[in-house]
């Protein structure tokens, strides 16, 4: 038995226009290897403050999930099925930014009866989690989405980040470029949900660029409040081009 996730989490008010927030994984156990720390074994996941300027808008400052993709963004306890998409998970050591990754920066997120809108400013794509920045290049990101109100239940969106990193104090600023679409629709006990990622990181030390894709397609029908059924096609492919390793590292998932 294992403890994947114990996460713990503090927020409140200061007053009506000041909050914050702190999240912690004990769970987690930091490893570094040859002086690089495994973003994704941090303890510290969110720290943050957050300023109101009215109901509808605030500026977000600290660090916390980056604003891309879907799924990402979700909480754990949201999830329909036992992992997020293979674009988020394939490649949890890697450091890779596809979504469900955090960094510290800034965040002005608008919301709407119709629409909500993230713009991030960050120090990377989720490889610098709860570390300085060892570069003066930042990343920019944001997510948009939108609900027609002719259409209950309908939420299309999208959401990127360009930008690069520097893996090494004064090593050269590698690329780093994301783009991705979603659509949620949930009407009568039916839930229809997909996202599309695609994404391009450069290499170091000179190499070919790493083309990378993943998509989803998941359909769902609640029979009862217990108990819903659900189909899932889950693809990833984290070098599409076939440039990098001579090896096809594609995975395709089916999930019933």
């Amino acid at each position: 038995f294992q403890f994947r996730r114990i996460e713990l989490v503090f927020n409140g008010e200061i007053n009506e226009r000041i909050a914050w927030g702190v999240k912690v994984d004990p769970a987690k156990r930091l490893t570094v290897a040859a002086g690089a720390v495994n973003q994704r074994t941090n303890i510290l996941q969110d720290a943050f403050v957050t300023y109101k300027f009215n109901p509808r808008w605030a500026l977000e400052v600290g660090q916390q999930k980056i604003p891309v993709g879907l799924e990402g963004l979700q909480s754990s306890a949201q999830l329909d099925t036992v992992e997020r998409a293979l674009f988020m998970t394939g490649n949890r050591n890697a450091g890779l930014g596809f979504g469900d990754v955090r960094d510290t920066g800034l965040q002005l997120k608008g919301k709407h009866k119709t629409w909500d809108v993230t713009l991030g400013l960050l120090n990377d794509s989720g490889e610098s989690q709860n570390a300085s920045d060892n570069n003066d290049q930042k990343d920019v990101a944001g997510r948009f989405v939108f609900r027609p109100e002719g259409i209950p239940g309908l939420q299309i969106g999208a959401s990127g980040l360009t930008g690069g990193t520097t893996l090494a104090p004064g090593g050269p600023s590698l690329t780093r470029d994301r783009l991705g679409a979603e659509l949620l629709y949930k009407r009568k006990g039916w839930t229809l949900k997909s996202e599309y990622m695609t994404g391009t990181d450069q290499a170091a030390a000179g190499g070919p660029d790493f083309d990378r894709v993943g998509w989803y397609v998941h359909l769902g029908k609640q029979i009862n409040p217990k108990w819903e059924a659900i189909a899932r096609y889950d693809t990833w492919d984290p070098d599409e081009t076939g440039k990098v390793g001579g090896v096809n590292p594609e995975e395709k998932d089916t999930i019933l």
